[in-house]
């Protein structure tokens, strides 16, 4: 469960394509363009190639950072889900234990 912080959308009026319609803002998640901006036509049926990058392409050393830096994050995400899920699991048996505990007392304070 990748949790992606989103850079701030550019504020301008978007483009229409070669046919008209308005292009769509996107971000790029791929290791050559990571987190850029662009925007382009997103037509299904005919093939329109407008496209445009909105940011500039980062610097070499970005790129080769950037993609393990995610990978490392990724990882500690799903190792922060697991342990969020043995924590719940950890608190029900701690709550069934509570209760197993207050119904033993009450036997023995009837006893007494």
């Amino acid at each position: 469960m990748m949790r992606r912080r989103n850079r701030p959308e550019p504020q301008f009026v978007l483009p229409r394509c070669y046919y008209g319609r308005l292009c769509e803002l996107r971000m790029s998640w791929t290791d050559k363009n990571m987190a850029r901006w662009f925007v382009g036509c997103h037509n299904e049926g005919e093939r329109c190639d407008s496209f445009m990058w909105l940011d500039p392409q980062m610097c070499p050393r970005s790129k080769e950072v950037i993609p393990g830096l995610l990978k490392h994050e990724e990882e500690v995400e799903v190792e922060l889900d697991l342990l969020l899920e043995q924590k719940r699991e950890l608190k029900e048996k701690v709550n069934k234990m509570t209760k197993f505990e207050n119904e033993k007392t009450k036997e023995l304070e009837e006893k007494v």
